[in-house]
């Protein structure tokens, strides 16, 4: 478990967020945690664990700077394969 600090919530947002999880019977991690599961499963694109061209495509068009982009120039394809886990 990680421990986090957000900075610059809108504090209406946080009250109502925290209001409705209240409402829920849950605690605020918890409720923060099935909002980023929500999030990454409307987010996410389609790609298939062996299709390691596809997702060096998909990073290459999408990049998330500027770590990204430091691996795609540092050999995508071997980071690629060990972050997939097709290759040790």
């Amino acid at each position: 478990m990680t421990s986090i600090t957000i900075k610059g919530v809108n504090e209406n947002v946080y009250r109502r967020f925290k209001a409705l999880a209240a409402l829920r019977g849950i605690s605020i991690q918890k409720a923060i945690e099935e909002a980023m599961i929500l999030w990454i499963k409307q987010s996410s694109v389609s790609i298939e664990v062996e299709d390691v061209e596809g997702l060096i495509e998909y990073l290459r068009s999408n990049p998330a700077k500027p770590f990204v982009k430091k691996k795609i120039k540092e050999g995508v394809k071997e980071w690629a394969e060990r972050k997939l886990g097709l290759r040790r």
